[in-house]
Parts: C-alpha cells; sequence; structure tokens
C-alpha cells in the first residue's frame, strides 16, 4: 500500500490510537481503510495523504498479527477482508515474516470470533470444547421448539396472556396465516434490533382526544409483548446464533 493515497478522514482512521468507527457507504473503501489500519498497526507503510502528498507516520508501537482482531458481519466480507490483506502483506516489505501468520489472526464474523473465545477457554467456563453455531434452519427450528413448549406450559396453566394469543393466531401457522408460535419468533427475531418487547401492561397510544387506548394494534402488541417475555429466558439462548 505504499503507492495509497489516503482522504484526511481515512489518514485519520488508520493513524488513529484510540477506539475509532468507520462509517461510510457501499463502495467508498471501507474495506480498503480496515486493511491499512491493520498493516499500519503492523508497523508498515501505507501510503501517502492525498491533501498534501505526505507519508502517513509509521505506528510508533507496532503489534503482532496474532494480537489483532479485525470483525464483520457476513461470512463473505470475511473472506475479502482477508484476501485483500494477504495481497497487500505479500506486496509490503514484511511479506517474508507476515505470510505464514496470517491465519493465526482473528479476522472473521462476530460469530467465528466468540466461538473461538469460549473453546480457548472452554475449560474454565465449564462447557464442551467442540460446540459449534447453528445454522439459520437449526436456529429457527431450535426457536421454535422453545416457544411451542413455553407456550404449552403456560396454557396448561391457564396463563391469561398464553390463552389470548392462542386464542387470537392459534397455536401453529394454518394455510398462510402465521400462528402465535411464528409471531412470537418473529418480534424474538426483532428484539435483537429493537430492544426488549412492550411490556404486558403497556397501554397503546391513546386515541385522538379520547383519553382511550388504540384498540386492534396495541392489543396486539400487549400479547405478543407478554408472550415474547414468557418465552425470552429461554429462547434467547438461540436468538442470532445464526448468521442469518
Amino acid at each position: 500500500m505504499r503507492e495509497m493515497r489516503w482522504t484526511d478522514q481515512q489518514a485519520a482512521a488508520i493513524t488513529a490510537h484510540g477506539h475509532v468507527l468507520l462509517a461510510a457507504s457501499a463502495g467508498t473503501g471501507k474495506t480498503t481503510t480496515v486493511v491499512g489500519k491493520i498493516l499500519w498497526l503492523l508497523g508498515l507503510d501505507v501510503g501517502v495523504r492525498d491533501s498534501d502528498g505526505e507519508p502517513l507516520p509509521r505506528c510508533p508501537e507496532p503489534c503482532q498479527l496474532e494480537e489483532i482482531a479485525a470483525i464483520t458481519f457476513t461470512e463473505k466480507a470475511a473472506y475479502d477482508l482477508k484476501g485483500k490483506l494477504r495481497k497487500e502483506i505479500e506486496r509490503s516489505e514484511g511479506a517474508e515474516a507476515l505470510r505464514w501468520e496470517i491465519d493465526r489472526a482473528s479476522i472473521g464474523t462476530i460469530h467465528a470470533f466468540c466461538g473461538e473465545l469460549l473453546r480457548d477457554h472452554s475449560l474454565r467456563l465449564g462447557i464442551d470444547p467442540t460446540f459449534r453455531v447453528l445454522d439459520e434452519r437449526e436456529t429457527t427450528l431450535q426457536q421454535e421448539e422453545i416457544v411451542r413448549d413455553v407456550l404449552m406450559t403456560a396454557l396448561e396453566a391457564r396463563d391469561p396472556l398464553a390463552v389470548s394469543l392462542v386464542k387470537r393466531f392459534h397455536l401453529n401457522r394454518r394455510g398462510r396465516a402465521r400462528g402465535a408460535v411464528d409471531q412470537v419468533v418473529g418480534v424474538l427475531r426483532d428484539v435483537r434490533w429493537s430492544g426488549p418487547p412492550p411490556a404486558a401492561g403497556a397501554r397503546g397510544r391513546p386515541g385522538r382526544g379520547s383519553g382511550r387506548p388504540a384498540r386492534s394494534g396495541s392489543r396486539r402488541v400487549r400479547l405478543l409483548g407478554g408472550a415474547v417475555s414468557l418465552c425470552l429466558p429461554r429462547a434467547a439462548k438461540v436468538v442470532g446464533l445464526a448468521g442469518g
């Protein structure tokens, strides 16, 4: 990357010593900038600042490749990042020493990184080091099984929220209509992005000037929120374990 010309923002991100959030739209060079950051941390020459042609200063305290963790959201992004990093290392002055170490770097998805940490410390944590991450299909089946079991237990105990939910949606899918199990699984997935569900007793937005809660929409929210609260302690164990 010795011939690379970086924008001022890219140069600032690459040479920053603290935490850096890199936010940019698709195709603007995020992966290239991350590769530049990794090479800079290794103490290599990464190019110049485009605005003045000045070389970027070398990292004052270079680290080893095995000390770097580059986390991505998808397997494809991890593959692309590692491929670009390997290519640039081969072209760098540190190629001879670094080409054999690239596979020791933690470059992969969040799931892969967390799995690596858990396996490294499995004895201390008391878990089986041969565990594996569920794929998307397995995760869905596990979620549905857990939600169905929790709802059935709640129905046997005559829990009013569970009874109302199943009366409204039925327990399982009927044709194209999603059942209570599907509804709750869908909300559990949304919890990852939008936070916890509404409390079971939460009221909907009042009607204009009436002082009364909205009816149909808020009732559905209350039912699903209550059901998710029942299922969350168990179902959360498999929510998000797949990459989907």
